[in-house]
């Protein structure tokens, strides 16, 4: 999501000072930057309002319906894409976040969306669980986190997406707070993220990742011979 731009022409009269025409053209650049601010202020305010009404109203008792396409999941995107493509804006969108106290559905969110990594180029879901986890940052039990980044970073591995990488990026534009909740869920040997998958998610997700551990493991076998 990009602001639109307004490009402007400026004529200046020959008989100008050229330290006087530069001084305006910055004081017009100074006016464009606040405006800019402004409207991304209010992006950021409308977007977690909207997420705040499909909070409330979304059917938690059904997790898995509709990933990526349910409302609360559209509203979230947004405030995720926000997160990701705009890094002046995180500490504020953190704190926003902070102020929601059903951050259940978030957590939930992050394990749905793991239901939409099929492909290698399906790397904006495992992106976007990530920067819905930095903005949770410490609002939730952090073994719950440790659940949806496990399911997520899974789903990831099973796409043939080296999930791992995306985790390290992710402490960058996280709190140190949670660095360690990245780190568990990136690190969870094959036992515990089967576990957690079977007592998790979907029946047809933990099946997919023990094929995916059976071919891995077949062909790092073939390779060492």
């Amino acid at each position: 999501m990009a602001l639109n731009k307004v490009a402007t022409t400026y004529t200046w009269p020959e008989n100008r000072p050229a330290s006087q025409q530069a001084g305006e053209l910055a004081r017009e650049r100074m006016i464009c930057i606040l405006v800019s601010v402004e409207s991304m202020n209010k992006l950021v305010a409308d977007a977690v309002k909207e997420l705040r009404l499909y909070i409330d109203s979304d059917p938690v008792d059904d997790i898995w319906n509709e990933p990526g396409v349910r409302e609360l999941d559209l509203a979230i995107d947004v405030i995720a894409d926000l997160y990701l493509d705009h890094p002046e804006l995180q500490n504020e969108i953190r704190e926003d976040i902070s102020r929601i106290s059903n951050s259940w559905a978030l957590v939930l969110y992050i394990r749905r969306v793991s239901l939409l990594i099929e492909e290698p180029t399906d790397e904006r879901p495992i992106l976007r669980g990530l920067a819905v986890a930095a903005m949770i940052d410490v609002g939730c039990d952090f073994r719950d986190l440790i659940v949806s980044l496990v399911v997520l970073r899974a789903s990831g591995d099973v796409a043939g997406i080296d999930s791992k990488e995306f985790f390290v990026k992710a402490e960058k534009w996280s709190t140190s707070r949670i660095h360690g909740v990245l780190q568990n869920a990136r690190d969870h040997s094959d036992s515990d993220t089967a576990a957690t998958l079977s007592s998790f998610e979907p029946p047809e997700a933990e099946e997919a990742y023990l094929r995916f551990l059976k071919t891995r493991d077949n062909n790092t076998n073939r390779s060492s011979n």
